[in-house]
């Protein structure tokens, strides 16, 4: 006889938090890569979970633009073309240059401190070569200009569009070279923003994002070449 799980509503809605936040995390690092295909029966039947909360973090997946659902099919990890990641970076670089624009106006002392700290722990990491530490230490530059913004929507805005990049950002940032440009970016956004001079900050930014974007595609092109001679 089949046992059948009887979840209350509030059971339901903590598994698909739980379900939704394993999932989100194995696909933002790579674990899961883009073109897997994920099934609700299956991955119920992995989580010890029922369908119905499965199906609930499979739909907020959906909504973040993580996933998409194929009819009779179940749903299938985003991936990002070449015309995507640029119009991704195009959105990323006006969204951004305008936190920065108002950042540089209203960043405190004390924020002006911690960029600065993230900055060097990101150089620690870039030269230890830990991974995890210089992607973290990447994310938290950038989310201390986003909060020094002083705008609760575009700060929403910034750590959206940032969940699309963070998976391309880890695949690249962890190589060395890769990683002591950004490191070399970072710097000349601290320096503008230390200036105090808007002019400065946007240009710094332009590169950086610019740097990045480039960096991201020569990754991707590398990885597609990897691929056409293992076949």
């Amino acid at each position: 006889m089949v046992k059948i799980l009887k979840h209350s509503k509030k059971e339901d809605t903590s598994i698909a938090e739980r379900v939704y936040a394993e999932l989100h995390q194995a696909i933002i690092t790579g674990d899961i890569p883009s073109g897997t295909r994920l099934m609700e029966s299956e991955l119920a039947s992995r989580k010890g979970a029922s369908r119905t909360p499965v199906r609930e973090a499979l739909r907020m997946l959906s909504s973040e633009g993580l996933v998409y659902s194929i009819p009779r099919a179940g749903y299938i990890v985003e991936g990002m073309s070449e015309y995507e990641i640029r119009d991704l970076f195009a959105v990323r670089l006006a969204i951004e240059k305008l936190a920065a624009g108002w950042a540089v106006a209203r960043m405190t002392p004390e924020e002006l401190v911690e960029l600065e700290g993230s900055l060097l722990e990101m150089e620690k990491a870039v030269t230890a070569r830990t991974e995890s530490e210089i992607v973290e230490s990447d994310r938290r530059f950038h989310d201390i200009i986003y909060r020094a913004s002083g705008s609760k929507k575009l700060y929403e805005i910034c750590k959206f569009i940032e969940q699309h990049t963070l998976k391309l950002r880890i695949r690249c940032l962890t190589v060395p070279e890769i990683g002591e440009r950004a490191v070399k970016g970072h710097l000349e956004i601290l320096r503008a923003m230390r200036s105090r001079d808007a002019g400065k900050v946007e240009t710094a930014t332009t590169s950086h994002l610019k740097v990045t974007q480039q960096n991201i595609l020569e990754c991707l092109a590398k990885d597609a070449q990897r691929l056409d001679v293992l076949r």
